[in-house]
């Protein structure tokens, strides 16, 4: 999912609110997360005089997740800076579909088909080996409860349900979210398959013992 979201009425793409400073991948980071200035900053008045700057701007409560300092900027506590975490907070609206404890589901805002759904735990993580036993369970026990009504609601032939899972793979938002694509005959796309080329691959046998001594497997 691209750094494509509305806010209010204004739909942005690439680009963040003012409050915002874009980070390198397009997605929305704010300046302000984390901030905790060294004892030793100093900042010059307009006299070019050495001044002492304050530990942190004075922080005003607010309804919700976030918090307002003096000057009207609002703050996030760490992690609030993730697009997901800020939809499942209800700071950003989208089309939710589905939500319980663990899980929040809506349509994704630049859809490769009709009914394109994104799940996504809410609880934080960026991998899906970062997820809690517990987050893990809840996610896919949202994704078999959904493919099956989405598909049969939209008309579809079946869903492609994948997991983009670091940014190699095209993971753009570092929030673990599982798409859920209503497909048809015809429609264009191939299979997970066809997004590789073929060609020589090592032996699977030296490949699975690999795999198993990473697991603790003999």
């Amino acid at each position: 999912m691209r750094a494509h979201f509305r806010r209010g009425t204004h739909e942005t793409t690439g680009q963040s609110p003012p409050a915002f400073t874009p980070s390198g991948d397009g997605l929305p980071s704010i300046a302000l997360v984390g901030l905790e200035p060294s004892p030793a900053a100093r900042v010059v008045d307009a006299l070019g005089r050495r001044l002492q700057s304050p530990a942190r701007p004075e922080v005003l409560p607010v309804a919700g997740p976030s918090t307002v300092d003096a000057m009207g900027r609002r703050l996030y506590p760490r992690g609030m800076a993730c697009l997901f975490c800020r939809i499942v907070a209800g700071e950003i609206p989208a089309e939710i579909i589905r939500a319980d404890a663990a899980t929040v589901a809506f349509l994704d805002v630049t859809p490769l088909a009709d009914g394109h759904v994104l799940v996504v735990p809410r609880e934080h993580a960026t991998r899906v080996e970062d997820l809690s036993p517990e987050a893990a369970r809840g996610l896919f026990d949202a994704v078999h409860q959904l493919a099956g009504p989405l598909r049969t609601a939209l008309g579809a032939e079946g869903t492609t349900i994948g997991i983009n899972d670091g940014v190699c793979t095209g993971q753009t938002v570092p929030h673990v979210h599982v798409h859920i694509v209503p497909r048809r005959s015809g429609d264009g796309a191939g299979s997970i398959h066809s997004m590789f080329p073929q060609g020589r691959h090592a032996d699977i046998a030296i490949v699975a013992t690999r795999i198993r001594a990473g697991i603790g497997l003999p």
